[in-house]
């Protein structure tokens, strides 16, 4: 990184007007100037007691229905730019009334209002803003205005600016005065009065204020981008602007100097080139208005803004968490983020290997307040219409748990949301979710009721980051006090401004969930077009991980700008035993995004066993599939502690106790029983529950139907050691409470059963 450093070497020239500052007064040693109007109760004196400058200031105070004035006379011929200033300690009664008028022949007088006050002035909320037009000790806190008898100090001198061209340019004689008005008739109440110092005068033969300038955003700091750099700057002045300019170093060498134009209204626009890895870049505005006096000024003053280039993050920006590690995870309590390989709940990653989750592969905590940042700031600088995507997979408590997207600009350094429920694609399935009172992704699928499964969430971004030099992101998770899931992952985060052409995989549909292994299945897709031509071709491929299947076909017709198509192979795909897992993907020439096109799903084939088929799991899971807190191995905990036989069991949470409000499910192979003579089901269990709130049961399905219960309560001699509980967890006849070790038990399956489903469910 170079040294960052700034060194400028200029010669300005400039050739303004002649400025007078008559009269000025100090009140060190009172100038002829200034005089006690004789019309009016002369109790204006010097005093010693506080002063802004110097050892002495002006005062005077309310006196018994009388008014008192302070009048400085002088003249303004040839010049039609006139400014007043000056310092006071306003220690009156809030009834009272301290004013300032002018006369441009001593006879009549109009009283100053706040039109002609400068918004600089110490008083400008009180005075102007207010329409009062009158001081008090009210108009300024720190003048004590509750006490009475507090004395004036040093610290309470308030400065105040008051453009008077208007008014009194170009006059051969005027008068200023500072008058005190009794408002109550009780004359000062106990306050000790007005305090004046230090009034400047100053005019010309053109306006002297220089241009102000209003810069929403400077680039500081490290920039992930290396330009070019368009930067804005509102430049406002009452004679207009002539012109301005960007004045720029790298690495401490003076560049030319860059033309700003006006874009609209106030608004002036010019753009820095491009430059190299990890240069120092200074720079500051300066402008010149179109007055006579060519005023000049320059922001930053005195100094420049300076800020580092860097390659960073580029657009399109996506990151599938496979390679470098971009972002860091900030937990308040419970749960943390995690990045890694899921092999539940997601069971595979979008893109493997990786997801960030939260609570990977286990359960999150209660009270979960986690934070995962993108470490990285991206410059917004020239870009617009940009959007946000990326895939999620949601297994929370419903309208309780769950995750939402967040970001800061430099300019706005507050945490905001991004967008609001339904605002985008699938984008928040509540508007206020109960742990954080804030829109969010919660539940399962993008319904909060539904299956979960990798989905994809797009928004276009909020108009505030366009421009910003340094844009931040942060997922956020928050889980209430009770109920617990699985939790929430991410994959495939991208920012994208859309190209040309673009052909994404959206969503597959099929296959999904469970098959017999070696089934064939219909491989469908929903594609869209998140480019800016329409499209009327692309190619989509899909390859099985497994067996190496591959298939290119072509989908055809007319897909318009963010339009979704339906795609179905007509080549099916065979399902093999366990995760057979297919890539999915379009191949769309000249596309210009490819983070977007790839999709990949894993259906669960499950095996087929001829009857009679015993398995004590000890050579793993053989065509079974546990979903949620099942697990296969050796039991350690409480009353379930040890296997029937060997060392492996299916277990809930084999080191742990079960968590509340779930239901989690243990799926086992197809069984053949074609021509079998009365079969039967027999297993071992081992159970320790609470009574009815938790349980489990089994369920059958055959060729395919719908689930079903697997005997009752009332089963008699088809079933031993069989239900024990009407109303498991509120529901049906399963089993519940403590079983006191293993028992085994038995069921006629004559004419049931073609897949048994064994399921837990407890809240």
């Amino acid at each position: 990184m170079k040294k960052l450093f700034f060194t400028f070497s200029l010669l300005f020239i400039v050739f303004i007007g002649t400025a007078q500052v008559s009269p000025t007064e100090t009140f060190e040693v009172l100038d002829d100037s200034v005089f006690n109007d004789p019309l009016l109760a002369p109790t204006w004196t010097i005093t010693n007691l506080v002063a802004n400058t110097g050892a002495q200031s002006y005062t005077s105070p309310v006196t018994v229905n009388q008014n008192a004035a302070r009048t400085i006379k002088f003249s303004t011929t040839g010049n039609t730019f006139v400014t007043l200033s000056f310092w006071q300690i306003c220690r009156i009664d809030f009834q009272d009334f301290a004013t300032l008028e002018y006369s441009v022949d001593s006879i009549n007088w109009f009283q100053i209002d706040g039109s002609s006050m400068d918004p600089s002035s110490c008083t400008y909320l009180t005075f102007a803003q207010s329409g009062n037009n009158f001081w008090s000790s009210a108009s300024n806190l720190n003048w004590d205005p509750a006490n009475a008898g507090t004395p004036a100090n040093n610290t309470m001198w308030c400065k105040e600016t008051f453009d008077l061209s208007s008014l009194i340019a170009n006059f051969p004689e005027v008068y200023l005065r500072w008058t005190l008005v009794d408002g109550n008739g009780d004359g000062s109440g106990g306050y000790p009065g007005w305090y004046i110092d230090d009034i400047t005068i100053t005019q010309a033969a053109c306006e002297l204020v220089p241009p102000t300038h209003t810069v929403g955003n400077l680039l500081s700091g490290t920039v992930y981008s290396l330009g070019p750099y368009t930067l804005t700057d509102s430049i406002t002045d009452n004679s207009g602007i002539a012109n301005a300019n960007i004045v720029y170093t790298i690495n401490g060498v003076l560049q030319p100097v860059v033309p700003m134009a006006i874009v609209q209204g106030n608004i002036w626009q010019g753009t820095i080139p491009a430059v190299s890895d990890s240069d120092t870049i200074c720079y500051y505005f300066e402008a010149t208005d179109a007055s006579a006096c060519s005023n000049y000024s320059r922001y930053p003053d005195p100094n420049a803004q300076c800020f580092v280039a860097t390659t960073g993050i580029g657009f399109p920006f996506c990151d599938n968490f496979d390679s470098q590690n971009l972002w860091a995870n900030t937990t308040v309590a419970g749960s943390a983020w995690d990045l890694g390989t899921p092999t539940s709940n997601p069971s595979a990653a979008l893109s493997p290997p990786n997801v960030w989750e939260v609570a990977l592969n286990n359960q999150y905590l209660n009270n979960t307040e986690t934070y995962l940042n993108l470490t990285q700031s991206i410059s917004f600088n020239g870009i617009t219409n940009a959007y946000v995507e990326f895939w999620f997979y949601s297994d929370c408590e419903n309208s309780w748990d769950g995750t939402r997207l967040e970001y800061r600009t430099a300019a706005n350094p507050t945490w905001r949301v991004l967008g609001a429920q339904g605002t985008g694609t699938n984008w928040y399935n509540d508007a206020a979710l109960n742990s954080s009172n804030l829109p969010a992704w919660t539940g399962n699928g993008t319904t909060g009721a539904g299956t979960s499964a990798w989905t994809k969430a797009k928004h276009t971004l909020p108009n505030d980051i366009y421009g910003d030099q340094a844009v931040e992101f942060q997922f956020v998770f928050t889980s209430d006090g009770s109920v617990v899931d699985n939790g929430f992952a991410i994959d495939g985060f991208c920012l994208i401004v859309p190209p040309p052409n673009d052909a994404a995989i959206v969503q597959v549909t099929s296959p999904a969930g469970q098959y017999p292994a070696d089934s064939c299945a219909t491989v469908t897709v929903n594609i869209s077009n998140e480019g800016t031509l329409t499209l009327t071709s692309i190619p989509i491929t899909y390859v099985n991980q497994v067996t190496g299947h591959t298939v290119t076909e072509t989908w055809t017709g007319t897909l318009a700008p963010n339009a979704t198509a339906t795609f179905s192979f007509a080549a099916w795909d065979t399902v093999v035993a366990g995760n057979s897992c297919l890539q999915i993907y379009t191949d769309l020439p000249g596309d210009g995004n490819n983070f977007n096109d790839t999709a990949v799903v894993c259906p669960f084939g499950i095996p087929t066993f001829n009857v009679t088929a015993c398995d004590d799991f000890e050579s793993g899971a053989t065509g079974w599939l546990g979903n949620g807190q099942w697990q296969l191995g050796t039991p350690a905990f409480g009353a379930t502690t040890g296997a029937h036989s060997g060392v492996n069991a299916w277990d809930i949470n084999l080191t742990g106790p079960y968590t509340n409000g779930v239901t989690d499910t243990l799926y086992s192979p197809f069984y053949n029983v074609a021509g079998v003579v009365n079969p039967y089901l027999r297993f071992w269990q081992n159970r320790n529950t609470e009574v009815e709130i938790a349980g489990f049961w089994i369920e059958y399905s055959v060729n395919g139907a719908g689930w079903q219960t697997l005997g009752s309560t009332t089963s008699g001699s088809n079933a031993t050691n069989w239900y024990n509980q009407t109303s498991v967890a509120f529901g049906g006849n399963g089993w519940d409470g403590n079983s006191g070790g293993w028992v085994k038990s038995t069921f006629s399956l004559s004419s049931v059963f073609l897949q048994m489903q064994a399921q837990l469910d407890f809240a």
